[in-house]
């Protein structure tokens, strides 16, 4: 993308050729027109573009947080905008039919924290938190929690939706961190929020904890996946559907609990 600086004739706008014009956040910008992909008969080609397209919805369902929005937007992490950043950062732990619990919603950064004690059942969810002195020190209230909760491996093995994603932010004043020590924050969901729970075999939570520090920075602390129903496996390369494109998560919603 490229931005336009102010002209004699203005600014131009629409599509000329395989240019498009338009404008962005106040700024007039160029871009490169996406180009349609031609049907292909190439069961490699069909199972890249179908793995592409699934990483392409993870990214997007992760960047329509404002608040992990923001997050990218601040972090150093490679990429010009926070979806690039998601995506760059998240793509290798997408695979044909599942998500690896390797994966982070947030990026790298040195505060440290320790989350335990995970308790998911139809109507509640709570996590542990134990925070270094660094983060007691830094991060200022409210504190946001959060947890990106991967549901995979459905009980019925014919059943339509083979996987679900369920996104949790929760601003609180209540938590008191204390360096070394572990605190308990338990989401306020409503009752039976999570009943889908127990239509799959194997579920991991990869928790976040975000607030802002003096300077109005944001500030966070990150982990990879816990797995709190079933264990990680090896997995068999998947025989892919690649004649239809990958279907949305079953019940993907994002949960803002105030």
């Amino acid at each position: 993308m490229a931005i336009n600086r102010k002209q004699i004739l203005g600014h131009p706008s629409g599509k000329i050729g395989d240019l498009v014009y338009r404008d962005y956040r106040g700024a007039n910008t160029t871009s490169i027109r996406p180009k349609k992909y031609k049907p292909t008969k190439s069961e490699k080609l069909k199972a890249e573009r179908f793995v592409f397209a699934r990483r392409v919805a993870f990214c997007k369902f992760i960047n329509q947080s404002p608040l992990l929005h923001n997050v990218w937007k601040y972090s150093k992490s490679p990429g010009s905008f926070p979806y690039h950043k998601i995506f760059k950062h998240c793509y290798r732990y997408i695979k044909n039919d599942y998500i690896d619990d390797s994966i982070s919603v947030l990026p790298d950064l040195r505060y440290g924290a320790g989350f335990h004690d995970f308790v998911l059942d139809e109507n509640s969810f709570s996590y542990g938190i134990k925070a270094s002195q660094d983060v007691c020190n830094v991060f200022l209230h409210p504190y946001y929690c959060v947890a990106f909760i991967y549901m995979y491996s459905p009980v019925d093995e014919n059943a339509e939706n083979k996987e679900a994603y369920v996104l949790l932010e929760e601003e609180t004043t209540d938590l008191i961190l204390k360096p070394n020590e572990i605190v308990t924050h338990n989401f306020k969901v409503e009752k039976s929020n999570f009943d889908i729970i127990n239509m799959f075999n194997k579920i991991f939570v990869v928790p976040a904890f975000v607030a802002k520090n003096a300077k109005d920075k944001p500030v966070w602390v990150r982990n990879m996946g816990y797995f709190i129903k079933g264990e990680k496996e090896q997995l068999a390369k998947p025989v892919l559907d690649v004649q239809n494109n990958p279907k949305e998560p079953y019940r993907t919603f994002v949960i803002n609990l105030k």
